[in-house]
């Protein structure tokens, strides 16, 4: 039988200072300055927390952060309307936006799975080249 066994992210208190920096910023530039002009650029802003979301949680958490992104802005021009635009065409937008923002949440998320596979696999390499240089050692005298 196979064991399901939980990962538990650790992290330093930076990556969680850049990670509610990063949503804070998303949200009081939502709040702050939202406008009919501006709200696109709040949609492509969203892909600043759904990045930083990514490359530090992985990849499962930067789908989610693209799809709570999308959702947020949603919910937030349904609350206060700042665009007359018809709904069909502004769902659309939203679920291009959506693919796009979970593809680069994901992407990164993989990027940054691989970095810490690489680093591990460097670490373990050089504690094995360690213990052939003591063994060689013992060997040669």
């Amino acid at each position: 039988m196979k064991q399901i066994t939980s990962k538990v992210i650790k992290l330093a208190p930076s990556d969680w200072v850049m990670l509610a920096l990063s949503w804070l910023v998303y949200i009081g530039g939502l709040i702050f300055f939202a406008r009919a002009d501006t709200s696109w650029v709040f949609l492509t802003l969203g892909a600043l927390p759904v990045i930083v979301t990514g490359w530090t949680l992985g990849m499962s958490f930067g789908a989610g952060a693209a799809f709570l992104s999308v959702l947020i802005h949603l919910l937030f021009q349904l609350i206060f309307p700042t665009n007359t635009e018809v709904v069909n065409l502004f769902l659309f937008q939203h679920l291009v936006g959506f693919a796009l923002l979970t593809i680069a949440g994901m992407l990164i998320g993989h990027l940054r799975d691989l970095q810490n596979k690489t680093s591990s696999e460097l670490a373990a390499l050089a504690e094995n080249n360690q213990q052939l240089l003591k063994l060689s050692q013992l060997l040669k005298s």
